[in-house]
């Protein structure tokens, strides 16, 4: 799918285009909330208890399809309490004045990523427990009609050239102290013995698809948000287990999935099948984020986010010793 478009735009979305839904207050000004790689989020209106109303919008091709995926997922999801998401109040269509987009509720909260980067690496350990216990209610066989992406719960072998581009990125320009050829070629070798490792064998499970730390969101309430579904997809698991080891290098993370999914619900019996598989490919999908990630950051791409890249550096020094 295309995903090359210009840089976003800063102008907001203009207040009458906003539908008036019941219950919420349009602001008389929207408010830049965040920006992601494919979207923007803006402060539209307030819903009579305070909740704060987002307008999604994307600003590339390949954000129009991931609107799509995350609209389809959103009006399916079953709340859960180990991990909430936006709630979906409304669709604008193309033909609409401040379509394509998406009106929702916002998660109120620190993300995650942002945690990380401010604190010491100690405290990955509760984010990366409450991502555990979030995947393992999540990874249930999916319906046959859950959105599938070509990016996420498939072979990671599927998508060679860009890992490999990537990786050359990194060994043409000076990385920080800990991570030079050496290094790099030992992160490689993970690389390499997940694409070796078992194929996942089991039914096609729901995911989230992105579950990064800048897609946490720490809840007042204590529990973990969910947002950005634009990738979500069913397949192998894999690459959603993946982001524990952004979280938490040390593995804390999938042990402790491991352990919460060992209570026999739907879909458990093939996460448990070939533990050992499991892990290597989720450690080859770690590798492939963190480089795509530092990469990025390396093009000077504008949406890139410097939180995120100290998760996937932190990540390649702790695997390169």
């Amino acid at each position: 799918m295309p995903d090359a478009a210009p840089a976003p735009s800063d102008a907001p979305p203009d207040p009458s285009s906003i539908p008036q839904l019941p219950g919420m207050r349009r602001v008389a000004e929207p408010v830049l909330l965040g920006r992601g790689w494919d979207n923007d989020m803006w402060h539209v209106g307030t819903l009579d208890d305070g909740t704060r109303v987002v307008l999604r919008r994307p600003y590339r091709e390949l954000g129009r399809w991931a609107l799509q995926q995350e609209i389809a997922a959103l009006r399916t999801m079953v709340p859960c309490a180990e991990f909430a998401t936006p709630q979906l109040l409304a669709v604008l269509g193309e033909d609409e004045p401040a379509g394509p987009a998406s009106l929702m509720t916002w998660l109120e909260g620190e993300v995650v990523a942002d945690v990380l980067q401010r604190r010491d690496a100690g405290e990955a350990s509760r984010p990366a427990r409450l991502l555990a216990g979030a995947l393992a209610q999540l990874h249930r066989p999916a319906p046959a009609e859950h959105p599938r992406s070509p990016y996420r719960g498939v072979p990671l072998a599927s998508r060679p050239g860009r890992t490999e581009s990537d990786l050359a990125a990194l060994r043409e320009r000076p990385q920080p102290e800990g991570l030079g050829a050496e290094q790099l070629a030992r992160v490689e070798e993970i690389l390499r013995r997940g694409l070796d490792a078992a194929p996942w064998r089991g039914p096609d499970l729901l995911l989230h698809g992105d579950p990064h730390p800048a897609n946490l969101v720490m809840l007042r309430d204590g529990r973990l948000g969910m947002i950005d579904w634009g990738d979500t997809s069913a397949g192998d698991p894999a690459s959603d287990l993946a982001q524990l080891f952004l979280l938490d290098p040390g593995g804390d993370g999938l042990a402790a999935y491991l352990d919460a999914v060992r209570g026999g619900r739907a879909g458990s019996a093939a996460v448990l099948a070939d533990v050992a598989a499991l892990e290597a490919r989720s450690r080859a999908w770690a590798v492939r984020f963190a480089v795509m990630i530092l990469a990025h950051a390396l093009r000077g791409e504008a949406d890139a986010q410097a939180p995120l890249a100290q998760c996937a550096r932190n990540l390649l020094l702790a695997w390169s010793v």
